[in-house]
């Protein structure tokens, strides 16, 4: 989910409460460059998907019922061009009762 639109990941919490089984989680790894400038302006950047950032996913996670267990935050040290440019979460799946 490197560089879909916030929308659509917005979305995807909401389809992950389905069907989760016991002990399901989910890890996503998407970009954080909507903390980069031009600031999420994704408008003024077609392609570039920039309007994704760690907190917002965690905000997406929370309004859908997920808690974020897990988010880290990859740079430099990763083989990445910027610091906290893209972030990995993992999110444990409650089950349907």
């Amino acid at each position: 989910m490197v560089h879909f639109d916030s929308s659509l990941v917005r979305a995807y919490f909401h389809e992950m409460s389905r069907f989760p089984r016991p002990g399901d989680s989910a890890f996503l790894h998407h970009s954080n460059y909507g903390t980069v400038p031009p600031n999420c302006d994704w408008a003024h950047n077609p392609g570039n998907r920039s309007d994704m950032r760690a907190e917002r996913l965690r905000g997406f996670a929370a309004e859908a019922g997920h808690e974020v267990a897990f988010q880290r935050l990859m740079g430099i040290a990763d083989g990445w061009g910027l610091e906290d440019l893209d972030a990995f979460n993992v999110l444990p799946l409650p089950s349907l009762a």
